[in-house]
Order: C-alpha cells, then structure tokens, then sequence
C-alpha cells in the first residue's frame, strides 16, 4: 500500500472556490503533474485524461457556447495561492450527463485534505437531488488512504476497473514495426486525415467528434503531432489508430485512444502502432509509456502484454451506500 509524502507544513482553514476561467484547468494540469512526480499511485486521473477533458470543455465554449460543467467544480489553494486539491464532475455536459461521477485531486503533500474534498463532493451530489443517490468516486487501488476514507464511510468497491499499465523503454533498444504491403504509418495532418481517422475512431468506439472540436482539443498541453499515428491501408482508409500524449515534465506518454476498424483486425496493425508509438518516445527522450485498458476486454489487454505495457495499478469506482 502507498503512503504519501510527509507534510511539508500544516494544514490550514481551507476553503473552495468556484471555477473562474480557463487559468484553472491549467493549475489542475499542473497539480496532476506535480502529484504524480511525488507519488504516481495518488491521484486517479492521468495528465493526459485530464488534458483531453478540459480541452474538450474549452470546445464546448468555444463551439457550442455551452459551459454547464462549471458549477460542478471546486477548488483548494494554500496560502501562497497555489493548487493543492480540486474536485469536479466530468460528465456534467449536455448531453452526456451523469452527475453520480466526481473525480477528487489532492496534492500528496496535502493527505489531510481527502475527508474536505469529499465532504464537498458529497454534499454538492445531496443538492442536485437526483433520481440515483448513489455518489461514486475513481480511486487507485495503490491509493490506501482514500480507499480507508472511503471504506470508513460505507462505499462498496465496483467490480469492473481499469488496469494501469505502464513500460519502462530502453533507449537503446529499437522495436520492430511489421506491417502488411501496402499498409503505412502516417501522422494526422490535413484536413482530410483528420476527417479520415475521426471516422475511424467512430466506427471503432461508436464516438463521434467534429473538427472543430477535435482541432481544439489537439492544443492540448501534451499534444504531440509527430505521435498522432494512424495506419493507412492501401484503399486510403484509416484501419488503426493510435494517439499519444506527452508529460514532458514526468517523461511518460500515455496511449489514448488506440483501436483497430473491425475490417482490418488481426493483422497486426495496433501492434505496429505501439511498437513505432514506443520507438518515436524513445527519440524524444521519453522514459516511460502507460495506457489504461478496460478489465473486461480481453483483446486489449492481450495485445499491450504482447508490447510490453504490463499491469502496475488498479483503477476502481467506489459506490456509495444508499
């Protein structure tokens, strides 16, 4: 089980504050990142789940002038005015609405504030008055101190997780990339390939994005062209895909979303992906690739075994007692 860091001072009298703009999702970014650096098992959400996430709210301001997620937003300072701990509801936006979710992020140096951020979660839930009363809260199994505080308070562990999996890559090493003939490797560029691998990416996860939604989200803090990495089969059409983000401040990237279009599966393909995912990391001096797979599905989870991406936490919803 993970123990946090010491505290580097006491905790004083902290209090929430709203959302206000923009520069918050940015102190958020920087507090995953801060946190993970102390202790990479603390908080349950990823840098790169995050950028995506806020990119996407700044999309739907931007796009469709909607901003319904806001007041499901707290956040704590410390003295100095710096982020130390923040809660919001990520599926708080029309017209995907599950107000049951709330994520909570404490910076390592700040375990006192866990009960505090709850608290605050738990009470904004009682307020909405929705028809499901149960609360839930995405918690790293490595993470025994909010799994107690949990615990304590009559939460019951979903069965169903997340696996985090993570490699460590040798810069010496260079993977093999095998493709089929007439099968390559491309990033996405233009218009047209952007386009081209949405449709892809709809047709594999049943989700479907605009370009001028997905151009914003690409401006996300971690967004690396040179790791947008599509395979091209000989017809032009995008058969596989697979997308990474950079933390250049941790020096780890993390896999989101990879798929294969179900007329090109077992060739290989998402194999290839990873392996040129992992060599082009490599170059750029990254140390460390993740990606978080879904516990029920099994090829998944086989073919990032196969690349190396093995299992070192778990990812669970705990449900509150109603």
């Amino acid at each position: 089980m993970m123990q946090a860091p010491a505290r580097v001072a006491d905790l004083v009298s902290f209090q929430p504050r709203p959302y206000q703009s923009t520069d918050d999702l940015r102190a958020v970014s920087a507090l995953i990142r801060r946190a993970y650096a102390r202790a990479p098992g603390w908080n349950a959400w990823s840098f790169a789940r995050f950028d995506i996430w806020a990119q996407r709210r700044i999309a739907d301001e931007v796009v469709r002038g909607c901003c319904d997620w806001q007041p499901h937003m707290a956040l704590w300072e410390d003295e100095a005015g710096r982020l130390v701990g923040a809660v919001f509801f990520p599926d708080s936006v029309t017209p995907y609405r599950d107000l049951n979710a709330a994520v909570l992020l404490v910076d390592p140096y700040h375990r006192d504030l866990w009960p505090t951020l709850l608290d605050w979660a738990e009470a904004h839930h009682d307020d909405l008055d929705l028809p499901d009363p149960a609360l839930r809260v995405e918690v790293l199994d490595s993470n025994g101190v909010l799994t107690e505080l949990l615990q304590s308070r009559g939460y019951s562990r979903l069965t169903a997780h997340f696996i985090r999996r993570a490699k460590t890559l040798d810069p010496t090493v260079r993977e093999p990339v095998t493709l089929p003939p007439g099968f390559t490797i491309q990033t996405m560029k233009t218009k047209d390939q952007v386009e081209r691998h949405l449709h892809a990416v709809k047709t594999v996860f049943n989700f479907e994005d605009t370009l001028p939604i997905y151009r914003i989200v690409e401006r996300a803090r971690s967004s690396v062209p040179e790791l947008a990495l599509m395979v091209v089969a000989p017809n032009d059409e995008v058969a596989a895909f697979a997308r990474l983000w950079l933390d250049t401040f941790n020096s780890v990237a993390e896999f989101e979303p990879v798929g294969t279009v179900p007329a090109y599966q077992k060739r290989g393909l998402a194999a290839a992906l990873l392996a040129e995912g992992h060599n082009r990391l490599r170059a750029m001096g990254c140390r460390t690739a993740t990606v978080d797979s879904w516990s029920e599905s099994v090829g998944a989870n086989t073919l990032y075994a196969a690349a190396g991406l093995l299992p070192v936490d778990e990812m669970y919803e705990w449900r509150a007692s109603t």
